[in-house]
């Protein structure tokens, strides 16, 4: 049975790469550079931290310059305009009635992590998360969710993790979780579900409650 999810945050739960992609561009522009957004939403969907890196080492500008301009820029996007992934609202409540578990582990910050749920009045479903405030390692290092499973009750036999990278799933499996990719954006990465959109996610979770046994036949 799936009972508890541990969510990644962005890019899985809510769609915020956009705006983080717009936040960089802008940043950029101020000192006169203009990349394809396409190059600089796929240094965003690898982590932040690399895309601010590359992108101090192409531009030659001081990485600091790059984080004091995204920073800035990033914190004048509404988080009502940074929108939950279609499905999400539901898949929680799902396991909210099992009386299961929704638990976030991010890189992102407290109080941003705060402030976009409730822009989506979503935070009554998340009993739990983990931010980079925390100081555990980043992931792929398992261990935020390790710990995060510890202080819920969360048992790997009733636990799922879903995140849209290859370190999202790394960290889950190293946790001795089953994992969901959501998306296609690395098609090597081998994770128990690979879905596209978040209502699949649901169906799959349900039809495997229903049975009692999970859809791999395990």
């Amino acid at each position: 049975m799936i009972k508890h999810l541990i969510w990644d945050l962005d890019g899985t739960l809510f769609d915020t790469y956009p705006a983080l992609t717009a936040a960089f561009l802008a940043t950029l522009a101020d000192w006169g550079h203009y990349p394809e957004s396409e190059l600089v939403l796929g240094l965003a969907r690898v982590s932040l931290t690399h895309c601010m890196a590359f992108l101090a080492t192409a531009y030659q500008l001081p990485r600091a310059t790059i984080e004091q301009g995204f920073n800035s820029q990033y914190a004048q996007i509404p988080y009502h305009k940074q929108p939950l992934r279609p499905g999400a609202h539901a898949l929680c409540s799902y396991i909210r009635s099992l009386k299961g578990k929704n638990v976030i582990v991010t890189h992102r910050p407290r109080h941003s992590t705060t402030e976009l749920l409730d822009a989506h009045a979503l935070r009554p479903l998340i009993v739990d998360c983990i931010t980079v405030d925390d100081e555990f390692p980043k992931k792929p290092d398992p261990t935020s969710m390790l710990v995060i499973m510890s202080r819920n009750g969360i048992a790997c036999s009733e636990g799922l993790a879903i995140g849209d990278r290859a370190l999202d799933i790394a960290a889950g499996q190293a946790a001795g979780l089953r994992t969901c990719l959501l998306g296609q954006l690395d098609n090597q990465v081998q994770s128990d579900f690979r879905v596209d959109h978040l209502d699949e996610l649901l169906e799959i979770i349900q039809r495997e409650n229903r049975n009692g046994t999970d859809v791999l036949g395990h």
